[in-house]
């Protein structure tokens, strides 16, 4: 249950046929067919000619016989891709993640592969293969095996203002490299393991003879002691360690500051039912990084969340007394923070999901959750009202045979007709993608355009044909063979800047 709740919280050559409305349809749609499982796809500018390129894994097959392919259709000059990839080999076999990255800070973007003693480089200058494995000694990483049933992308680069670094998560630790490869720092950052041995003897519960959950802290990046110097933030459900950047760019091994949370029970943390959730940003506009708890605790359908908010005051954060509280006695919820309208503030997203009997016989009855969506500005004092700025309520419906969304989750993450402000979007049942624009008199609440289609999946974001207008990526990793439908911003949206003639989208 945890998992579903976490899912419905938790992104040109043959168009389309009969998936678009008339001439205000936003999107121009191109599917691009993609056999096997598309477990993850995107754009990125891979042989540097400053076109963006389409990327994406695929998976065929049941272990010990499934295979993982990386495929790739190259942009040419006339902004169309071919029906069938212009590169694809096999993944490696042990990667256990991926990133996509810039190390050079040029335009052209490689693959990076997290294994368990190395990170692998792909780039494809020329639009051939170049693979580069950068061995890493010492302790393994966090890449105990490959991911039978996909491939997630995890952040691998950091930009700390001294330099641009591979970052890798390990056993208990994180290293950063150089581009080049040159280990500099090992940070001991603690992690969390639970284990399962199923009794002998005893009843068949457990298909395997030993279970394992390793779980990495969440890693954030700010200014904590207000040096101007980028810091590493490390928290756990238990625990948080701050890392603070000396003015040689290096990093100590053993945290500068260690906080225990406390947030959790000896009941919450024996049934497992428990979360501790945090989040850092500037929120007052002081320079320093200030830090956002959110605690769920109780059982299934009694959870109890607690979002608290601690400043930043002389470089460290109270955390017996919150500068703002925010309950919800019965439910779930999770947050983001996030500058939705560009004037550099951050806003405090949170979605809710209340939880008790009534509510789990609604879902069964009607395979339909109610997310309340919530937006709050901080105030001149630097905090969030207990009001928040903006609400309503999503509908969100289930697929019950596969456990998965009918659509593709409701996000806040792209400005889709170039006013510097966030947009959101939501899907209609997988039928169609609603956007409700930022701007105006009624931001994010009145739905500015609508167009059918097949709208399952997750979505990516991006300026694909570099009109600076964001377009729309979206793949279904359920749906075996499903085509990966490139949406095509057609520069229709109100509110959307004029261009020049040659910059025109859908011409």
């Amino acid at each position: 249950m945890r998992g579903l709740i976490f899912l419905l919280l938790a992104t040109f050559s043959v168009p389309a046929a009969g998936q678009e409305t008339g001439t205000t349809s936003p999107f121009r749609i191109v599917e691009i067919p993609a056999p096997g499982r598309t477990a993850v796809a995107g754009f990125s500018d891979l042989d540097g000619d400053g076109r963006h390129d389409l990327y994406s894994i695929s998976l065929t097959g049941v272990p010990p016989d499934s295979k993982r392919e990386l495929r790739i259709h190259f942009q040419d000059r006339g902004g169309t891709f071919r029906t069938r990839p212009d590169w694809k080999g096999p993944l490696v076999p042990d990667a256990a993640a991926y990133d996509v990255v810039s190390l050079d800070g040029g335009t052209r973007y490689s693959f990076l592969l997290l294994r368990r003693h190395s990170v692998s480089v792909l780039s494809f200058v020329g639009r051939e293969l170049q693979l580069q494995d950068l061995i890493i000694p010492g302790d393994p990483t966090a890449a105990v095996g490959p991911d039978e049933r996909g491939i997630d992308r995890v952040r691998m680069t950091l930009d700390l203002g001294s330099g641009l670094y591979i970052a890798v998560p390990g056993l208990g630790e994180y290293m950063l490299l150089t581009p080049e490869g040159e280990l500099i720092a090992r940070l001991d950052v603690g992690q969390r393991a639970n284990y399962f041995g199923p009794n002998r003897p005893g009843p068949l519960v457990s298909e395997s003879e030993l279970e394992t959950f390793l779980d990495f802290p969440r890693v954030e990046v700010g200014d904590v002691n207000g040096d101007g110097r980028s810091d590493l933030l490390f928290a756990s459900r238990h625990e948080l360690r701050v890392f603070q950047q000396r003015a040689d760019g290096s990093f100590g091994e053993q945290a500068d500051r260690q906080f225990t949370l406390g947030r959790l029970s000896e009941k919450d943390l024996i049934r497992g039912s428990g979360s501790v959730r945090a989040a850092a940003g500037d929120i007052n506009g002081d320079g320093r990084t200030d830090l956002i708890l959110t605690t769920t605790t109780g059982g299934i359908v009694k959870m109890r969340s607690e979002t608290t908010l601690h400043l930043n005051r002389a470089g460290t954060w109270n955390l017996d007394a919150p500068d703002r509280s925010f309950v919800l006695e019965r439910g779930w919820n999770t947050l983001q923070l996030v500058d939705l309208d560009g004037d550099a503030k951050l806003e405090l997203v949170e979605a809710r999901i209340p939880f008790s009997i009534l509510e789990l016989i609604e879902l069964l009855m009607t395979r339909e959750v109610d997310v309340d969506l919530s937006i709050f500005r901080a105030g001149a004092d630097g905090l969030y009202p207990e009001k928040p700025w903006m609400e309503t309520t999503v509908h969100i419906g289930l697929d019950f045979d596969t456990l998965t969304l009918e659509g593709f989750p409701p996000t806040l993450d792209a400005d889709l007709n170039g006013d510097g402000m966030h947009d959101r979007v939501e899907s209609e049942d997988g039928t169609e993608i609603k956007i409700f624009l930022g701007g105006g008199k009624e931001p994010l609440q009145k739905v500015s355009a609508r167009q059918k289609l097949d709208a399952h999946g997750l979505l990516r974001f991006g300026d694909l044909n570099g009109d600076e207008l964001t377009d729309v990526l979206l793949f279904a990793p359920d749906q075996p063979d499903s085509s990966i439908r490139v949406l095509l911003n057609r520069g229709v949206l109100p509110g959307t800047p004029q261009r020049p003639i040659d910059h025109q989208p859908g011409t």
